[in-house]
């Protein structure tokens, strides 16, 4: 299978974020079982070592003999020994076991898979058939025969599912190619692998919301602070950031009600002049823009304090559309009514003045954009933002529509 770069939803940088986050328990990683199963048994063995990396002959022949020689071994057994055990009576019992037997079949692609529950089950039909040991031989592998039968598709799946977990963390070629992506048509749109936040949380597959979706049915958050004012300390700066000047989107928590949100940290250094001021007839403007150079693409956020018609300061920052956060970023700062600035003497760590702003800071038309760069191969973003900073001055930007 030749792979085309376009075909690959995340870089290998967002792979290994999504990898960082998922083991620190920052995200839940999804799966849907049932296009894993298919994958393993539908998938010619050669296609599937040139995306994966690696051969997978092991994984298929389990999963395939599970499926294709075991659990129609267990119902012919099923079906035997209920015949030979209550003879007539198995017209009965056969259209109830059939019909258990699939109920649990298809119970067994979704939730967590575990096996335990299913180990248990045959255990304690083994122990009940042997309170049987003098009634006839097929009315004890009449007990076992069940129990056995759902542990071989319990199997099936909980296998499907420990080898797909263990393909994401091995191959970011399979991972990338079937991120947010559904396995086939017989998949109702369900992606085959999804990520959520620990909060979103599904007991089994229902249906399938991308995390664009969710953020976007969810209302808006009123943030605007009502506590009057306050005096407010901060944590100590980094180091490096001890004496800078500059302007960057941080997260912190304000008010325990609202939660945590974005806000604007301002760093300023002593000089004659004094601080610019936040509050009014000052202004606080933004330009944001996606840009592109020879070096890759970055996303440009140019600050500004204005004083009627004159500019009393201005800021960049620098994103780089690649990086996992920085979409969930822009989203949910773009999310909020309202904006906190807090600026803050680098060189004292005191807070020289915190204002909130209405949020009519984003253009809408940004996002979109950056959701479609950040499916593309990543460029080198230092190179990109040195680049840019020698091809484009502030006055230019700031003029650019």
């Amino acid at each position: 299978m030749q792979l085309d770069p376009k075909d690959l939803r995340v870089s290998k940088l967002q792979y290994q974020e999504i990898l960082r986050l998922w083991d620190n328990g920052k995200i839940v990683m999804f799966i849907d079982t049932s296009a894993f199963r298919r994958f393993f048994t539908d998938s010619h063995v050669r296609n599937t070592s040139d995306l994966v990396g690696k051969s997978l002959v092991g994984e298929m022949l389990a999963i395939r003999f599970l499926m294709f020689l075991f659990e129609p071994v267990c119902v012919l057994l099923m079906l035997l020994v209920s015949v030979m055990s209550v003879g007539w009576w198995s017209l009965l019992i056969l259209p109830i076991a059939l019909f258990l037997w699939f109920f649990l079949k298809s119970q067994a692609s979704i939730g967590k898979q575990r096996i335990v529950d299913a180990v248990l089950f045959l255990f304690a039909a083994i122990i009940a058939a042997t309170s049987f040991a003098d009634e006839d031989i097929w009315l004890q592998l009449l007990i076992i025969s069940f129990p056995l039968l759902y542990l071989c598709t319990k199997s099936l799946y909980y296998l499907s599912a420990r080898f797909g977990f263990n393909l994401i963390r091995e191959s970011y070629f399979f991972f990338s190619f079937y991120y947010e992506r559904p396995y086939d048509r017989d998949s109702f749109n369900i992606p085959m692998i999804w990520t959520e936040p620990p909060i979103k949380q599904f007991s089994q597959i229902t249906g399938y919301l991308s995390s664009q979706q969710i953020q976007e049915e969810q209302p808006k958050k009123d943030n605007h602070w009502t506590h009057g004012s306050k005096h407010w300390q901060v944590p100590p700066l980094p180091t490096e950031w001890r004496g800078l000047t500059g302007a960057q989107l941080q997260r912190a928590t304000f008010d325990s009600s609202v939660g945590q949100e974005i806000f604007i940290l301002i760093l300023e250094s002593p000089h004659k002049a004094g601080f610019p001021k936040l509050s009014q007839p000052s202004e606080l403007r933004l330009k944001a823009g996606l840009a592109s150079t020879s070096y890759g693409s970055i996303i440009f956020l140019l600050w500004t304090i204005n004083l009627k018609q004159t500019r009393l300061a201005t800021y960049e920052q620098f994103l780089n559309p690649h990086h996992l956060d920085t979409l969930r970023l822009l989203r949910d700062f773009a999310g909020q009514p309202f904006v906190k600035a807090l600026m803050i003497n680098s060189s004292t760590e005191e807070v020289v003045d915190m204002v909130e702003f209405p949020n009519t800071f984003i253009d809408p038309r940004l996002l979109p954009a950056v959701q479609i760069e950040s499916n593309k191969p990543p460029g080198n973003f230092d190179l990109a933002r040195q680049e840019f900073q020698v091809e484009n001055s502030i006055d230019d930007l700031l003029e650019m529509d």
